[in-house]
C-alpha cells in the first residue's frame, strides 16, 4: 500500500518543520558546501524513512523536542509537542496501516551558515 495524498502533505511538512525548526536569522543565505546540502538532503531522506515505517522513536530523536511544528492535512492537525506527534503518528497508521514515499524531488536548499532549511516534494 502507498501513502494517500494526505499522509504524503504531512510527511512533507513533518520534514520541512524537522528541517527549519528555528527559520527567524537575520544573516544572508549563503551557499553551502555540497556535502552539507548532500547531508540534509540525506536527514530529509531519512526522515521520510522513519515515519514510512511508524518509527516513532526514530523520528521524534531527529527533532528538537522543544521546538516541534508539524501541521497535518486537516486545519485541526497541529503539533506542537513529542507527545501529539505520537498520537497523530498513532491515528495515521490505524487509518493507512502502512506507507511507502518515492524519491526526494524539487529539494530547495538554503543556508546562513547556522541553520539549513529545505523545501522538497516527494
Amino acid at each position: 500500500m502507498t501513502a494517500s495524498p494526505t499522509m504524503l502533505a504531512r510527511c512533507v511538512a513533518i520534514a520541512i518543520a524537522a528541517s527549519s525548526m528555528a527559520a527567524c536569522s537575520t544573516q544572508q543565505t549563503r551557499q553551502a558546501e555540497p556535502s552539507v546540502q548532500t547531508a540534509v538532503h540525506d536527514r530529509v531522506d531519512e526522515l521520510l524513512r522513519r515515519y514510512a515505517a511508524n518509527d516513532q522513536e526514530g523520528v521524534v530523536a531527529m527533532l528538537d523536542p522543544q521546538h516541534i511544528a508539524i501541521y497535518g492535512s486537516d486545519a485541526s492537525e497541529v503539533v506542537h509537542s513529542v507527545d501529539e506527534l505520537r498520537q497523530l503518528m498513532r491515528n495515521d497508521f490505524a487509518l493507512w496501516g502502512t506507507a511507502s514515499f518515492g524519491a526526494v524531488q524539487d529539494f530547495d536548499f538554503r543556508t546562513d551558515g547556522t541553520l539549513a532549511t529545505t523545501f522538497f516534494s516527494v
